[in-house]
């Protein structure tokens, strides 16, 4: 072997040995992109997250840590067996309702009931002590939340799931009946914390790149959406999904004195709140949607 031939080699082989020593610190900057951390304190506020589907694996001490902070909601869905509901929450040591089968207390924080209808348009149900059934027609839902007294949010928008994979929906799509939604719900979903792109920021725009690897686009749609409705404010939810680290990592502020079921759709109907936005991570991402 000459000189040159030598030198060559050690040269591949330290950047070789360079690369494979930097990769694990480059996944893990890929996956951990983002601090998981709970929406800061303000004085005199307090940060509801009704949209999260907890696990039920994670232990009564720490689902219980989980809950006594903030406004949670738990929020059943559709052959979901495997995720804290309200009235799993009950049992938990120290819960108090407040509101009979809607809102409770734990700790220095509360969780209320919520359901995620999956119709065609998921529509997000607050205040009904009944369930309702998974109709197709989201109009049919939003019907039944508002026979319950209760309050209807459009969920995600452009992001709808009822078996199988998530589907990406067009403005086009469905649009006459999106139109008459938008002038029934009291509110839209404008930020989930789990519409978390696979992509770099950056690469969003390019062309050729997937809707379903740059999911955070979805919710600037969504704004847009509500935007031009004129109608909404638009809410912040974390959409949790199993994980006890992503509640209340996106959510409202509302005035602490209004916490209560009724004090809480008070505040959303009128447009008394601030959004909190934070996405998830992406370990936490795929690790939600692996166990979904």
């Amino acid at each position: 072997m000459t000189s040159d031939t030598a030198r060559n080699s050690r040269i591949a082989r330290r950047l070789f040995l360079s690369g494979a020593a930097t990769l694990p610190f480059a996944c893990y900057q890929y996956l951990y992109n983002t601090e998981m951390a709970r929406a800061p304190k303000i004085p005199g506020m307090i940060i509801a997250d009704i949209h999260t589907h907890p696990g039920k694996y994670h232990d009564a001490a720490s689902l219980t840590g989980a809950l006594s902070d903030g406004i949670t909601g738990l929020t059943q869905r559709y052959k979901s067996s495997n995720i804290v509901t309200y009235e799993d929450a009950l049992s938990l040591p120290g819960a108090m309702e407040m509101d009979k089968g809607l809102f409770a207390c734990l700790g220095a924080g509360y969780f209320m009931k919520t359901q995620e209808v999956m119709s065609n348009y998921h529509i997000l149900a607050a205040g009904c002590r009944k369930y309702i059934p998974h109709w197709k027609d989201a109009r049919k839902t939003v019907d039944e939340v508002h026979r319950q007294n209760g309050l209807a949010i459009l969920n995600h928008p452009f992001l709808q799931r009822t078996d199988g994979l998530p589907l990406i929906k067009r403005l086009e799509d469905g649009a006459k009946e999106l139109d008459e939604l938008l002038d029934i719900v009291d509110e839209i979903e404008v930020f989930n914390g789990y519409c978390v792109s696979a992509v770099p920021q950056a690469m969003e725009q390019l062309p050729g790149i997937p809707d379903m690897l740059r999911l955070r686009t979805l919710n600037e749609r969504a704004k847009d959406l509500a935007e031009k409705s004129n109608r909404f404010k638009g809410i912040a939810t974390s959409d949790a999904h199993y994980n006890l680290k992503s509640i209340q990592t996106a959510g409202i502020y509302i005035r602490e004195n209004c916490a209560s079921m009724e004090g809480l759709m008070y505040c959303i109907k009128t447009g008394n709140f601030e959004r909190y936005e934070k996405t998830s991570d992406r370990m936490t991402f795929f690790r939600g949607l692996l166990r979904s």
